[in-house]
């Protein structure tokens, strides 16, 4: 495709691009009562998805073990960023999903 070019795709199905990007390190600033053990605190973003409400992450706590989830206005961007590998073993997992669902 060149400059000027579209795609067939549908431009409205295009999603504006998140804030964060994985393995971002970033410092909680949720207001949120149920944000508190982690108010202050620096994570890494482990999950993203895009929904009506707009971006959500899954962020994992480096101070604060365990997998929090928060709005892309929570969080705000250390400018660092940690390696995969800090989070998952070399092994994989595969699956199967069932055509009934």
């Amino acid at each position: 495709m060149t400059k000027g070019q579209h795609s067939n795709s549908d431009e409205s199905s295009e999603q504006p691009k998140s804030r964060f990007d994985f393995y971002e390190k970033v410092r909680i600033l949720s207001k949120d009562p149920s944000r508190a053990k982690i108010y202050g605190k620096v994570a890494a973003i482990l999950s993203k998805s895009k929904g009506d409400g707009g971006w959500s992450y899954g962020i994992h706590g480096y101070e604060s073990p365990g997998t929090w989830h928060c709005w892309e206005c929570e969080p705000e961007s250390t400018g660092e960023f940690d390696r995969r590998e800090s989070f998952y073993a070399a092994a994989s997992v595969r699956g199967i999903i069932d055509p009934r669902d």
